[in-house]
């Protein structure tokens, strides 16, 4: 997952595009990791329900500024 962030997510984030990124729950969590700074133990304990999206905004940069869930619950 950290080469494709690298290579095609970072640069279309940084261009102000926005990003899509769907994948198996693993892969994401590594994002997520990578992202929000976690620990392996942290890590392990992360939950990402299905169809519950994790939105990310950045601060113009790849640091990110505010994330947030979409939906209820």
């Amino acid at each position: 997952m950290l080469p494709y962030w690298s290579a095609e997510i970072s640069p279309a984030v940084t261009g102000g595009g926005r990003v899509l990124v769907v994948a198996h729950g693993n892969s994401l969590r590594a994002l997520v990791k990578h992202l929000d700074g976690l620990s392996d133990g942290e890590v392990e304990e992360l939950e990402i329900p299905p169809a519950r999206p994790l939105v990310y905004e950045f601060d113009g940069g790849t640091e990110p500024a505010r994330r947030y869930r979409l939906g209820r619950g």
